[in-house]
């Protein structure tokens, strides 16, 4: 049986974060490997984006796993 949830602002790193939505960054990096000038002002002082894949679970559900993935425009970083 499947079940859908929405993931809340419950996190507590020791920086500020904000879920954001694919939608909102779709039109962002639409344009093949993306539009980080148009990225960062939207959010400006952003680090990056990190993402996070949907939850997978084992055949007996006892085991879940996710994969996450960091993307920034290390250049701009650099600079910093």
């Amino acid at each position: 049986m499947l079940q859908q949830a929405c993931v809340r602002r419950s996190f507590q790193p020791s920086i500020e974060y904000e879920l954001v939505d694919s939608a909102q960054l779709e039109p962002i990096f639409k344009r093949g490997g993306g539009d980080w000038p148009a990225y960062y002002k939207r959010f400006p002082g952003s680090q990056g984006v990190l993402t996070f894949s949907r939850v997978g679970f084992s055949a007996d559900g006892t085991s879940s796993c996710i994969g996450k993935d960091f993307s920034t425009n290390i250049a701009r970083n650099m600079v910093r």
